[in-house]
């Protein structure tokens, strides 16, 4: 039987969206069943207090790596105690309208977003401190920065400094140039504020059944790590609050087909990229589900015209912001260390864990070879080969190495947010909330984190395989989103704090699975319960009850 030309389109978002449902779902089966048996610390280990043995080895470094045993029935009781609150909630938040949700996300966020930034009190350091004085410098007219060896090293950063530069130049119009970024960490509040409502919409849009866009309220009112890592002046919170909007204006421009959101879309992405290049992966992940529905929607002209806007601005927007620096300052910046070096240190061994920063083919690396931008992508290519014949020579060590990996990064829960609050320096001594979250309550803040973390793992690989039983793609940018991210820190220098906004996106495909699993659970124990209790009237106050909570008890 010959397959009709027309079915083509549909058969091929089929296939390709079966395939990567496949490849992530294998991916977050091996990161969901190690979560429940152990958990990825990051830790301060001062000298002395590391450990060199046939069980454990922990190194005495500011960034430390520790792997800790869980206990696995106690996660599932746990993880059980979650859904059941879940669906408890549910109900108060199904009275909720959208824009009454949005409104409580982003007074939320924006109360303890702020309180915790001014709590905290973090000072920036290391190249945080690099991008936030340059940026204060540049708004004060001085840019001695530009020939310094930072930006020599690291001239993509460029693009979140503009952005602190405005934000800086914006806060001296209402009282002098603030001496301190706290300005810039309240910022992220406020860009986290706006995610959260992208995130929400993208929820409503994405799946017709109200409880999703009701359980991603929650779930994003109750995730503590993206609040924590506001302190951190990086471009990680702002990048993808950019990411976010560029993906609910693609999925309204699906869904509404109007040349706006197409346009809106392609800028978002593009701001997101310049202020965060990681975010290239999202514009990967939006380019493979446009093309996927090119044929299907007919709209050639319209489409190919947002597609190339998107790239367009993406490639080059971070260039158009360096060519104006260049002008400002009068100094022409060299390209600084290739990328393909990051993957050269991501194949490498390191003290914290497999992959993460090392010496290898680092900024030490790039100054030893005279800061020849050539040199050092000769001496990564050499060091990458290298590194490959070494994989291929030796396959358990191969396992191990990217095993390792790819959990200190995905199941180190809090995502370096504690952590950031803790080795930075202070403008003054954080109160009492803070000092306990950072010290005596830090255990009970990081297992709260991963049992929250567990709840989304779960729900995530439960939509997964929904997707592929359903071959219901709508959703899909998501989930190869955070694909793209999964491949991309296997390869590239490993960081957990780099992960934060991949387990963000993660959380209205977790609600859709958390759903399912709240209704499945229901209808299995109303089942068994009517059963035993029958017809009378304990029967008819249960189904009643359960009519509430949209469950029809079968028996």
């Amino acid at each position: 039987m010959k397959l009709k030309r027309r079915n083509l389109p549909e058969l091929a978002e089929k296939v390709a969206g079966g395939g990567i449902c496949v490849f992530v779902g294998i991916m977050m089966l091996i990161l969901t069943s190690t979560a429940f048996l152990f958990t990825t610390g990051m830790e301060i280990v001062k000298e002395g207090a590391g450990m060199d043995t046939t069980v454990n080895r922990i190194f005495e470094l500011e960034e430390s790596v520790v792997y800790y045993s869980d206990n696995f029935l106690w996660n599932l009781i746990v993880l059980a105690i979650s859904l059941i609150g879940c669906r408890l909630l549910l109900s108060a938040a199904s009275k909720l309208r959208f824009r009454y949700q949005a409104a409580i996300l982003v007074v939320w966020t924006l109360a303890i977003g702020l309180i915790w930034v001014f709590s905290s009190q973090v000072k920036p350091s290391y190249d945080s401190a690099y991008v936030t004085d340059s940026a204060r410098a540049f708004a004060e007219g001085d840019f001695s920065d530009m020939s310094g060896s930072y930006l020599r090293e690291y001239p993509y950063q460029l693009g979140y400094i503009q952005l602190c530069e405005i934000i800086f130049r914006a806060a001296a119009l209402f009282g002098g140039m603030p001496h301190k970024t706290l300005i810039l960490q309240a910022a992220n509040v406020v860009f986290l504020a706006a995610a959260y409502v992208g995130l929400l919409g993208i929820a409503a849009m994405l799946f017709p059944d109200t409880r999703v866009r009701h359980i991603t309220f929650l779930l994003l009112l109750f995730c503590a790590q993206p609040i924590l890592s506001c302190v951190f002046t990086y471009g990680i919170v702002a990048g993808i609050c950019f990411a976010v909007w560029a993906i609910l204006f693609q999925i309204l421009w699906f869904k509404r087909d109007k040349y706006i959101y197409g346009i809106l879309s392609a800028l978002c992405i593009g701001f997101a990229v310049l202020v965060k290049s990681n975010n290239l992966i999202v514009l990967i992940a939006m380019m493979i589900v446009a093309a996927l529905r090119f044929f299907k929607r007919k709209q050639y002209v319209r489409d190919i015209a947002v597609i190339l806007a998107a790239c367009i601005w993406a490639l080059t927007f971070p260039t158009m912001v360096r060519m104006t620096y260049e002008h400002r300052s009068g100094v022409q910046l060299a390209p600084g260390v290739p990328y393909v070096s990051w993957f050269a240190m991501g194949l490498s061994e390191s003290r914290r864990a497999p992959g993460w920063y090392s010496n290898a083919a680092s900024n030490v690396t790039f100054q030893n070879l005279g800061s020849d931008p050539e040199a050092m992508s000769e001496y990564s290519k050499k060091l990458i080969k290298e590194r490959i014949g070494y994989f291929k020579d030796h396959p358990q060590y191969t396992r191990d190495f990217f095993y390792r990996k790819y959990v200190s990064q995905f199941n180190e829960t809090s995502y370096q947010s504690i952590w950031n609050n803790n080795v930075r320096k202070q403008y003054k001594e954080k109160n009492a909330f803070a000092k306990w979250v950072c010290g005596d309550g830090q255990t009970a803040v990081k297992r709260y984190m991963d049992v929250f973390a567990q709840l989304v793992f779960v729900g995530f690989l439960t939509a997964v395989f929904l997707m592929l039983r359903k071959r219901d793609y709508t959703a899909l940018v998501l989930p190869l989103s955070v694909l793209g991210g999964m491949l991309f820190h296997l390869l590239a220098e490993g960081k957990s704090q780099y992960i934060l906004p991949y387990f963000m996106l993660m959380l209205p495909v977790a609600a859709w699975g958390i759903v399912w699993i709240c209704t499945r659970a229901g209808r299995f124990a109303c089942a068994r319960l009517s059963a035993y209790i029958g017809a009378g009237k304990g029967g008819k106050l249960l189904k009643k009850t359960l009519k509430r909570f949209n469950v029809k008890a079968e028996a």
